[in-house]
């Protein structure tokens, strides 16, 4: 038993090793797209687990738990004490109008710049000189394997692929190649221009147009929303411009997980009760109907508009405490 024991503890000491190194890499980790949230998760892990195993060595029995897998009870402490110790960071990703200075870092409007509120420092995420030639970015999402959905305010080629303003093209950082995600023909009459985009876990598209547009049989105009099925060529309206009360454009937007709306609009506006400018970002609530600010404009050196963006977070502190609860209980059954 002790032999077994002393296996899974070199295991995780391992483990924590591997984990130290990744969150030492990194140029790998910004490849993946994590630019440092990532890194101090892995850090982090790699802290807890590596105590936790050097604390179980000491002991030559788990009294309260006799026949448990040490390993399982590092991991499901070291998940646990994360939930407790670490809070929920997101990063913006964003792109401007024009060139545009934040968290020390200098960018252009044919870039995209991660921004991290916590530490109020950005460092460059999607480089314009990949597009070959001066661009503007204004649409964006990132999927989950670290590919970006992106749109552009003009015509342009990106990873060998040539794309109008109308068009969302999939572009691979990884290996330079991007792909058509949804063709602006698609609009009836064409001759549109998709400035906002997110992309829901069912796959359904969320968009708004500089213009108003016919998309799916439904028409909606530029302070809309409108929620496209790629699969039944069906579009619903998903956020109603009427709600500002007067005529806006929406040039920004990404749906937080609660249902939650982050937008910013081309001028002035107000949503929710809350009054705000082209550089801001609102948090909006279509259930209580109140928005809040959640990116100031003031943060900019130069004012500029943001015209699109994206939020990452890490998982909630729910999701990562039931994996540490399943741990427990996993060690609970096998001692029972």
């Amino acid at each position: 038993m002790d032999i077994q024991k002393n296996e899974h503890i070199s295991k995780a000491l391992e483990i924590a090793n591997n984990l130290m190194c990744l969150a030492n890499n990194e140029v790998g980790l910004a490849d993946e797209g994590s630019c440092g949230i990532l890194s101090g998760v892995c850090r982090d892990c790699a802290y807890k687990i590596r105590r936790q195993a050097e604390h179980a060595a000491l002991k030559t029995r788990m009294n309260w738990c006799p026949s448990a897998s040490p390993i399982l009870i590092i991991f499901a402490a070291a998940l646990l004490s994360i939930v407790f110790a670490a809070p929920v960071n997101a990063t913006i990703i964003l792109s401007t109008d024009a060139t545009e200075t934040l968290g020390g870092a200098t960018f252009d409007d044919g870039d995209l710049a991660e921004y991290e509120p916590t530490t109020d420092t950005a460092a460059l995420y999607f480089d314009e000189n990949l597009f070959g030639s001066n661009e503007n970015i204004n649409a964006v999402h990132v999927l989950g394997n670290g590919n970006i959905i992106l749109s552009t305010a003009s015509g342009a080629a990106l990873g060998g692929l040539t794309f109008e303003n109308g068009d969302l093209i999939e572009y691979n950082p990884t290996t330079d190649v991007g792909t058509l995600y949804l063709d602006g023909s698609l609009f009836v009459g064409g001759n549109e221009d998709i400035d906002g985009v997110h992309i829901l876990d069912n796959g359904n598209i969320i968009l708004s147009t500089l213009d108003a547009a016919t998309l799916g049989g439904m028409s909606f105009g530029e302070s809309d929303l409108a929620e496209y099925n790629p699969t039944t060529d069906i579009a619903t309206l998903f956020f109603d411009g009427n709600l500002f009360g007067a005529s806006e454009n929406i040039d920004a937007v990404h749906v937080l997980g609660n249902g939650n709306i982050i937008l910013s609009t081309v001028g002035a506006a107000t949503l929710g009760g809350l009054t705000f400018i082209d550089g801001d970002l609102v948090e909006y609530n279509p259930t209580t109907d109140v928005a809040t600010l959640y990116f100031s404009e003031a943060l900019f050196s130069n004012n500029a508009d943001v015209d699109a963006v994206y939020v990452t977070t890490l998982p909630e502190p729910a999701t990562i405490a039931l994996l540490g609860f399943g741990c427990l209980v996993l060690v609970r059954r096998r001692h029972a």
